[in-house]
């Protein structure tokens, strides 16, 4: 079934219109490219962070493991990761 004819069968469905190339849905920027599509959640984060009031808060060091063991590997010895 081409494109054309799909969308023949869904307008005559549900009487949808088409409204040209998806750019962003339930605010997620939506990308098109030969190798698929991209859905890019940037906006729809910094559209969260402003409406809680957190795009001037600054960033903060977390302690982090610096190995690659895995923190949930029970075969290693357990370790403080901030000492």
């Amino acid at each position: 079934m081409s494109s054309a004819q799909l969308l023949l069968l869904i307008d005559r469905t549900f009487k949808v219109m088409d409204l040209d190339e998806l750019k962003f849905f339930f605010g997620l920027e939506v990308l098109r490219s030969y190798n698929g599509i991209y859905i890019y959640h940037g906006k729809y984060a910094l559209d969260i962070f402003a409406d809680t009031g957190f795009l001037a808060a600054k960033l903060v060091l977390t302690p982090m493991m610096q190995d690659k063991r895995s923190f949930f590997d029970k075969s290693s010895t357990p370790y403080d990761i901030v000492s």
